[in-house]
């Protein structure tokens, strides 16, 4: 066996104090340190305890995986590692961090040559974490070079290229040279210091800090030992974190972004002490400014991490106008990662942020603007003398420091008495700056918003705030932000609609039609052209007794004369895409409240029908869902048939633009079924339209061929008004009049007399379909191309086939022709391929009937008859051989399943696996669709797992996990469908349940797992969980319900962990 190296020797002696004797116990039984690991950690233990050095056992341990890793014994040295990282993690922070990190390192490092790249990423992960805490940015270029290897290991070339950006490696892992204007960088003093050190009072630190300031730049760790050093001897330490921040600041401001970051985390790694920011406004205004100098150098994930947390302390401390300059932030980072989803998310959650606090002042970039003369438009709104002269006099600062300037403006209208003003003041304001400096355009706007929101949800002023909506919208539009644009011009209409004012809302659906015209929706765009008329027209009509809201016509008219009620359900319109489940809740309610609820159904079915207009297919699959629920209540029958018969044919419509047919076939037949239960012609015309065109979806082009000619046959049926009768044929000659010489009037009168001969025989022809169906005869008819277009009921019986099978295609037995005997034979094939001897009655002469060349009906002979018998004998038999084959095939499926259960379950918890909720959750979703039901899914998360393992071990956090799935399946039982969706993850799909019934469920299970003695499985040990829970009130996509949950429940871990958030 290979001995130690000489090297290894001296740092052993340095880790054990020189203590001879612990170093020759450990050399004595070094052989075994490879070859039987567990025999040799435990030796090493049992002689740090012996000679008290067991607080050198990190040490100790790390030291011993550096050898083995060295000699290529990987299995040992991740064994060593793990041990370090025990005896080191007593608590939630290290003993000893450089140990820690190097052990999390290492085994990143040896996981990795095991090509473990998973296990590996992990570690060094967590390495990563350490040396960020601490602004390490040796070790930090250390770890974003690991990340290169394994993410090229992993072939993903993207984020192996931004962790060696971010390593500042080459990519054989040299450093780069250094260039020389780094090594004779040369810096003046910044101004911006003496907000931290005003020279007037520390005149002689000042003259320190200052001296030969160009080190700041060419050596910050130098400059950093130095400036703290003569904080401290001045009795100024407690100004260190602010120092620091501002030498940040003033690298920023002088284009060295890099050497910024280094003055950021030592700001951040000084100012945090146990976890907690000693002062977390100037750690949230590092984290911030980290995230933003990311941003530009183009490393977003880690400026969306600083960013992230940055948030998460204004959150924590609830200062609002933190929370918005954070959110703003992540609008831009999410904006850079092309997911502008996100990116109107917190540019919205800004924007509201913004209107209940106002900002704090920053360090504004701009460059100086020329003086500029006070607007004429700004005087007229305060109309005060000395107002208007203070604020001419800095005017300036409007186009350099709009925050200054709005500090300023607030001042000077508060001392005036002129704050009712301000919310037109920076309305105007904005227009002004924004005709030459559109970029600060926004923050005046974003000051007039706050200054008109202060009472709640209703502005001040809404006119001021219906201007400043339109503002943004067309400014957002001039830069193609169409998005952000559209829901600033929502916003504008529904103030519109609000306060009933045409005109406004004529503007803005113009400027709505714009937005969806840049953005390629045609059809939404012509909806709001139209929308623009029918307000104009309106407008021109004469006034009503009592103005009706105008959130949708439908909806008045179904409620007409009931003010108070279309007045709650308008209050509340702004729910309706965003929230159906609580604007269907607040319908409900209002119609009830009002005596209204017979018109309940039609009413969420009508709102269905106008959010599926605008293509909200998922806010308007809820309504119609929940018209349903309502209007069976569990019965066999609707109560209200027409509502019913609208929200089953808009499920099959909106189901038609997601292109899934299946759905959208069941919806429409069950409207057709309605439709022909109620004998309206008119809606089963309009059933069998919509059917052609599922089964143009799918492919069947015969059958949607049938489905069209259906529509048009009961279309044509229901065209005219009552049945005229049928005019008497004249002569050739006393109709034959030459169109020339005949007046127009009267071509018009024979028009249409032929037009209601042709409807009264298309609806006698209709009629007589309809009488053959229930005929105890057979009936059979062909078209002209030889195919069967009728095949009634007692055709089906009597061969067996079904008309689906049987119309479209030729008969499998040719008809006999026209004759003039009354009755004639005729031998057809049956579904069993058996002959039937039939009486064949042609009746195409005696009756003809359009679309039919040939036709007849027939009844079976006396032979036939006792064929029948013969064959429902043999259906009896067939009957009792598929019940052996359903036996036999009972075990073959058991067998089967087994093998499906290895595929679908988690080996360790016995659960469903990720594979089998990603391949069900869609029949599932759609399952709760077809019952009317709501659908919840919950994601639960182990807290601390990571450090439970590490701390502990592996076997540990399985026990953990495994002891979790019992609390689960005890919890919630067979309600669930449990499975493991990830290392950490495990998920809930609960059937027929609400998000709150889940969340008290999701509670149950977080108070089991609290109460739970987990120190059964080890000392001192404590578990938590965190779950997220996302509805199919809000979205009926699997991907888009899971991702909902999964945030969920990322937000309940990044708020304190141990709770249960509803998305």
């Amino acid at each position: 066996m290979e001995q130690y190296p000489s090297e290894f020797d001296s740092r052993l002696r340095q880790l054990l104090n020189n203590q001879t004797n612990a170093a020759e116990a450990l050399r004595s039984r070094y052989p075994e340190a490879a070859s039987n690991v567990a025999a040799y950690a435990t030796h090493v233990q049992e002689v740090l305890d012996q000679t008290g050095l067991a607080a050198q056992g990190g040490g100790v341990f790390q030291r011993l995986g550096e050898v083995m890793l060295e000699h290529g014994h990987l299995d040992a040295a991740i064994r060593y590692f793990t041990e370090s990282l025990k005896r080191n993690f007593i608590g939630p922070e290290p003993v000893s961090y450089e140990v820690a990190f190097q052990s999390l390192h290492d085994l990143g490092v040896s996981y990795l040559r095991k090509d473990r790249t998973d296990v590996a990423l992990d570690f060094t992960q967590r390495a990563l974490q350490l040396a960020q805490a601490r602004s390490d940015q040796s070790r930090l270029s250390d770890t974003n070079y690991l990340l290169y290897q394994l993410f090229v290991k992993m072939g993903n070339q993207d984020r192996a290229r931004r962790y060696l950006e971010a390593s500042g490696r080459t990519a054989d892992g040299q450093p780069p040279a250094p260039s020389l204007a780094t090594m004779t960088a040369s810096l003046d003093y910044h101004p911006m210091l003496e907000d931290v050190l005003s020279e007037g009072e520390h005149p002689n630190l000042v003259s320190l800090v200052k001296e030969n300031f160009g080190q700041a730049l060419a050596d910050p760790p130098a400059y950093i030992q130095r400036s703290l050093q003569a904080l401290e001897q001045h009795g100024q330490g407690q100004q260190s974190i602010a120092w620091l921040n501002a030498l940040g600041f003033v690298m920023v401001d002088s284009g060295h972004p890099q050497v910024a970051q280094r003055y950021f985390r030592e700001s951040l790694g000084r100012n945090y002490q146990k976890g907690e920011p000693q002062n977390w406004q100037l750690a949230f205004e590092a984290f911030r400014e980290l995230g933003r100098v990311c941003l530009e150098l183009k490393q977003t994930e880690a400026a969306l991490e600083f960013t992230q947390k940055a948030l998460m302390l204004a959150d924590h401390n609830g200062v609002m106008q933190y929370k918005s300059l954070a959110h703003y932030q992540l609008s831009d980072i999410f904006e850079s990662l092309g997911n502008e989803e996100r990116a109107t998310f917190h540019l919205a959650e800004s924007m509201m942020y913004t209107q209940q606090a106002s900002l704090p002042m920053q360090r504004e970039e701009e460059p100086s603007a020329p003086s500029v003369p006070y607007d004429d438009r700004l005087a007229d709104v305060l109309r005060h003398e000395a107002a208007n002269r203070t604020l001419a006099a800095q005017f300036g600062e409007a186009f350099q420091s709009p925050l200054v300037f709005i500090e300023h403006a607030l001042k000077v209208m508060q001392d005036n008495g002129l704050q009712d003003q301000g919310a037109r003041y920076f309305l105007t304001l904005g227009m002004v700056v924004g005709e030459s400096r559109e970029d600060l355009a926004p923050r005046y706007y974003s000051e007039s918003l706050r200054l008109n929101y202060t009472s709640g949800a209703n502005p001040k002023d809404w006119p001021v705030a219906h201007q400043t909506f339109m503002s943004l919208g067309y400014l957002n539009l001039k830069q193609n932000r169409t998005d952000v644009a559209l829901e600033y011009a929502q916003r504008g209409l529904f103030l519109a609609r609000d306060n009933k004012d045409t005109a406004r809302t004529a503007q803005t659906h113009q400027l709505l039609h714009e937005i969806f015209r840049q953005m390629g929706d045609e059809k939404r765009a012509a909806y709001h052209l139209s929308e623009i008329d029918r307000v104009n027209q309106d407008a021109g009509a004469a006034p009503k007794t009592k103005a009706t809201p105008r959130f949708d016509r439908r909806l008045e008219n179904l409620l007409q004369g009931q003010t108070k009620a279309l007045d709650a359900l308008q209050s509340a319109y702004a729910d309706a895409v965003p929230n159906p489940m609580r604007y269907s809740e607040h319908l409900i309610r209002t119609l009830h409240d009002n005596g209204l609820d017979a018109y309940t159904a039609e009413a969420l079915s009508i709102l269905g029908s106008a959010l599926a207009d605008l293509q909200h297919y998922d806010s308007s699959t809820r309504y119609y869902s929940e018209s349903l629920r309502l209007n069976y209540n569990g019965q066999a029958n609707p109560q209200v048939w027409e509502a019913a018969y609208s929200a089953f044919m808009g499920l099959g419509r909106v189901h038609i633009n997601k292109k899934r047919a299946d759905v959208a076939l069941e919806y429409t037949q069950r409207a057709l079924y309605l439709a022909r239960d109620q004998k309206n012609e008119d809606f089963t015309s309009q059933a069998h339209l919509q059917l052609s065109m599922v089964f143009e979806l799918m492919g069947d082009s015969n059958r949607a061929k049938q489905q069209l000619e259906l529509s048009q046959t009961i279309s044509f049926d229901e065209s005219g008004a009552a049945p005229a009768q049928t005019p008497t044929s004249a002569p050739a000659a006393s109709t034959a009049t030459p169109a020339a010489s005949a007046p127009a009037s009267d071509l018009e009168a024979l028009q249409e007399q032929l037009e209601k001969a042709q409807r009264q025989v298309s609806d006698a022809e209709y009629r007589i379909k309809l009488l053959l169906q229930s005929l105890p005869l057979a009936v059979v008819a062909t078209d002209n191309e030889g195919n069967i277009a009728y095949w009634n009921r007692e055709a089906e019986r009597i061969t067996g086939m079904p008309a689906s099978m049987t119309m479209g295609h030729p008969p499998r037995t040719e008809l006999p022709g026209p004759r003039n005997v009354e009755r004639s034979e005729v031998n057809i094939k049956n579904f069993s391929n058996e002959n039937v001897s039939l009486e064949w009655s042609d009746a195409s002469s005696k009756l003809p009937i359009s679309g039919w060349s040939q036709w007849g009906y027939a009844r079976l002979q006396d032979s036939s008859l006792a064929q029948i018998e013969t064959l429902q004998d043999k259906v009896k038999q067939l009957e009792t051989r598929n019940k052996e084959l359903e036996a036999r095939s009972r075990q073959e499926v058991t067998d089967v399943r087994g093998q499906i259960d290895a595929n679908t379950r988690d080996a360790m918890t016995s659960l469903y696996n990720r594979r089998y909720i990603d391949q069900q959750l869609p029949f599932l979703i759609e399952k709760s669709q077809r019952t009317n039901t709501y659908l919840s899914l919950a994601a639960f998360d182990i807290d601390n797992l990571r450090t439970i393992n590490e701390s502990y071990s592996y076997e540990i956090g399985d026990d953990v996990i495994k002891a979790f799935t019992n609390i689960l399946k005890e919890e919630i039982g067979p309600a669930a469908i449990l499975a493991r969706y990830g290392s950490e993850e495990l998920v809930a799909v609960m059937l027929n349940t609400v998000d709150l019934a889940a969340y008290q469920t999701c509670e149950k299970v977080r108070n089991a797992v609290e109460a739970y003695d987990w120190t059964s499985i080890a000392p001192n040990l404590v578990v938590t969980v965190s779950a997220g829970i996302s509805c199919t009130a809000q979205t009926d996509e699997p991907e888009n319900l899971l991702r909902l949950a999964m945030e969920a429940m990322r937000d309940a871990k990044s708020t304190g962990k141990n709770k249960v958030v509803i998305s």
